[in-house]
C-alpha cells in the first residue's frame, strides 16, 4: 500500500519474476570461440610438427653431420629462413591461441554458476 498526504491511498500488487541466466548457451556461445580457435591453429601445429625434425637437425649447427646436411637439403639451403620461418609459425600459433586461457576462465565460471543455479532451485 502506498500513501501520500494529499492523496487517496491506493493498493497496488506487484509480482516480482527472478530470471535465472541461461548459463548453459553461454557455455555453448563459448565452446563455439574454443574450437573456431583451436581450428584455427589446428594446421598451424600440424606444420610446426612437420617441421620441427628439420629445424632441430638445423639448430645442431655442425655442418658435417648427416642430420645437419639432410635438414639443410630440406630447408632449400637456407637455414635462416627455415629457422624464421618455423620461429614465425611458433609465435602466430602462442598469439592465436592467447584468448583460449580467458575462454577456458569464462567457461569455468559459468558452469560453477550453472551449478550454484541449480542448486539454488533445489
Amino acid at each position: 500500500m502506498v500513501t501520500q498526504k494529499g492523496y487517496t491511498s491506493k493498493k497496488v500488487n506487484l509480482k516480482i519474476v527472478v530470471k535465472g541466466i541461461n548459463y548453459d548457451a553461454k557455455i555453448k556461445q563459448i565452446n563455439v570461440k574454443i574450437k573456431a580457435i583451436k581450428n584455427q591453429i589446428k594446421p598451424l601445429n600440424q606444420q610446426v610438427q612437420a617441421m620441427e625434425p628439420v629445424f632441430n637437425a638445423l639448430e645442431n649447427d655442425d655442418p658435417t653431420s648427416s642430420d645437419y646436411q639432410t635438414a639443410l637439403q630440406q630447408a632449400n639451403g637456407n637455414a635462416e629462413a627455415y629457422e624464421a620461418q618455423y620461429n614465425n609459425l611458433k609465435s602466430q600459433i602462442k598469439t592465436d591461441s592467447n584468448p583460449l586461457g580467458l575462454l577456458y576462465d569464462q567457461r569455468q565460471a559459468y558452469i560453477y554458476k550453472s551449478m550454484q543455479q541449480y542448486n539454488d532451485k533445489i
